[in-house]
Formats: structure tokens, C-alpha cells, sequence
């Protein structure tokens, strides 16, 4: 499990098994963008204290969007971003943690991450 890296498409995937009105409790979904580590990669803002803004259907939504989208590194150069851009948990200036599922819990969704 050490290489698994979950992509845009993956996580559409992930998350067209739940509710659009399910929140997701860590996202910030008006943080995303370019990740610091990888520029290549996508990245999701963290809610601090499970506060998310979020839910599956505004999420989904946000990740079709930005789908075919060109996105600036945190140091420059221009990233296109599809269904195969590897996405990371973050906030802007950050470097992300890897998500590798989504889990329920009493309150909501969490995305699942791990250091890498």
C-alpha cells in the first residue's frame, strides 16, 4: 500500500458510492490547486477540526471541473490536470498527504490520507 497514489478519476469513483448531500467534514473545498510537492498533482484544502465546507456532490462537481484545467506550480510553469493527476489533501503552500480512501463516520465523510 506504500505506492498507492488515488487519482481524480479514483476518487470520483470513491465517492459516487456515497450521498450528494453527504458532507465531508476535513475539505475546504475553495482551497485547491496545484500541489507544493508535486506540481504535477492536484490537491484539496484541509478543514481544520472536521469544519468542511463540503459535500460529495460539491466535490465531485469541483473535480470534473478543474478536469482539463491548467493549474500554476507554487514556483511557476503550467500543469494540466485530468482524470489520471495523482490528488493530494493540502492547503495551499503545502505539501500534501496522499489520499487513499474515503471512510463514514457518526458525522459525515472523511478523506483517508497518509504521509508520504
Amino acid at each position: 500500500m506504500d505506492d498507492f497514489r488515488m487519482t481524480i478519476g479514483e476518487l470520483i469513483d470513491e465517492l459516487n458510492k456515497y450521498n450528494d448531500d453527504d458532507v465531508v467534514l476535513n475539505v475546504d473545498i475553495e482551497d485547491y490547486g496545484s500541489d507544493r510537492g508535486d506540481y504535477q498533482d492536484f490537491y484539496v484544502g484541509v478543514a481544520d477540526d472536521g469544519e468542511g465546507n463540503c459535500t460529495v456532490g460539491s466535490l465531485v462537481s469541483l473535480l470534473w471541473k478543474v478536469q482539463g484545467e491548467s493549474f500554476t506550480g507554487y514556483k511557476g510553469g503550467e500543469f494540466l490536470m485530468d482524470s489520471d493527476t495523482v490528488i493530494r489533501h493540502n492547503n495551499y503552500g503545502c505539501v500534501g498527504e496522499q489520499i487513499i480512501g474515503v471512510e463514514r463516520c457518526d458525522e459525515g465523510l472523511y478523506l483517508d490520507t497518509k504521509s508520504y
